[in-house]
């Protein structure tokens, strides 16, 4: 049996505008070797007359491993951990690291995934003006 409509659905002659958008914010305090940060998000979408808001926080401390201030290059190592809910087969830890070039920076961060049979990767690459 064929089902009307299938992945396309069926068409009905109505129209909807999605919505989305994205506020974050962040800020970083500093000393030594040592940073401390804190960011919050806030995300809505909405496709017809649904509306979804979602909030989310982050706080981290990174410390430098390697710091050449002459050069403008450091090393930075990291360690997470998040609360998530227990239908995610997420590992609540996260590392990762980082290298600093002045006034850019490459972050990579590594946590496992049991459903992957090993974990994610994650990459950025970030340039400060």
């Amino acid at each position: 049996m064929t089902r009307p409509g299938g992945r396309r659905g069926i068409a009905t002659g109505a129209s909807f505008h999605p919505y989305e958008a994205l506020a974050t914010t962040s800020l970083v305090y500093r000393r030594a070797i040592t940073a401390i940060g804190v960011s919050g998000k806030y995300d809505r979408q909405q496709v017809g007359a649904e509306v979804r808001d979602a909030w989310a926080g982050d706080v981290g401390v990174a410390i430098a491993v390697f710091d050449i201030m002459a050069f403008g290059v450091g090393l930075v190592g990291r360690l997470g951990y998040a609360t998530r809910p227990a239908i995610t087969e997420a590992s609540r830890m996260t590392f990762g690291g980082g290298v600093v070039l002045g006034r850019l920076a490459m972050d990579c961060a590594f946590q496992s995934y049991g459903v992957l049979d090993g974990g994610t990767h994650r990459v950025g690459l970030r340039w400060t003006p």
